[in-house]
């Protein structure tokens, strides 16, 4: 068996190297700064916290080993990589009171391209393992990939729909269950602010978002 990223033999996906490079590429290990009500890591303590302002927080930057696994990842070549991600989330989530997984749903277009949802396969993962429920609550109702779009267009282009109301949400609302988005990628926010948005909407709901990187 060979790394997924660098080609070395390996008795895992990514060999020793190539792990301890994707842990230094964190926030929370590159940064030393706390915030001082949700102890996240932050770039500067004299900036808001994501967290706290938006319920947002990123596993690292869209660089080096991150941005190169997550382009094999979302271009469909390596869907074994969901085993490498699916733990990235798990530090963030542990923090969060109860957490019900909601996937960003792929485009149709993404869907047809690599044969499978990246965020929905993520999100399964960590039912599996963890036990976190997951709910599918969005859609892409348009053709294209937000990844050809500028960011104005980004942020003029909303894709996402409600599916059908799931009378379940009311359930885990009532068991005290936290809401959290889930991506891959963030550039501009705006898919996320828009899924917030309609989770607010149909549900009522203050849902967080959390994503592998942040461009």
């Amino acid at each position: 068996m060979v790394c997924i990223s660098c080609g070395r033999f390996s008795d895992a996906l990514l060999c020793p190297i190539c792990s301890e490079e994707l842990r230094r590429q964190s926030y929370a290990y590159r940064y030393s700064e706390r915030c001082p009500s949700c102890s996240r890591p932050l770039q500067d303590v004299a900036y808001p916290c994501p967290f706290c302002l938006t319920g947002f927080q990123a596993y690292g930057s869209y660089t080096g080993i991150v941005s190169n696994l997550l382009n094999q990842f979302k271009a469909g070549e390596e869907k074994l990589l969901s085993r490498v991600f699916a733990p990235l989330y798990m530090p963030m989530l542990a923090t969060i009171e109860k957490p019900l997984l909601i996937p960003i749903p792929a485009s149709k277009k993404g869907f047809s391209d690599r044969g499978f949802d990246q965020m929905l396969l993520i999100c399964r993962m960590l039912t599996k393992r963890i036990g976190y429920p997951t709910l599918r609550l969005l859609v892409q109702k348009g053709e294209g990939q937000s990844k050809f779009l500028s960011l104005a267009e980004r942020k003029e282009r909303h894709t996402l729909t409600l599916l059908h109301l799931d009378t379940s949400v009311q359930m885990y609302k009532n068991a005290g269950y936290t809401f959290v988005l889930l991506d891959d990628i963030c550039t501009s926010g705006s898919t996320l602010a828009t899924g917030r948005a309609l989770l607010a909407q149909g549900y009522g709901i203050e849902a967080r978002s959390l994503v592998i990187a942040m461009v």
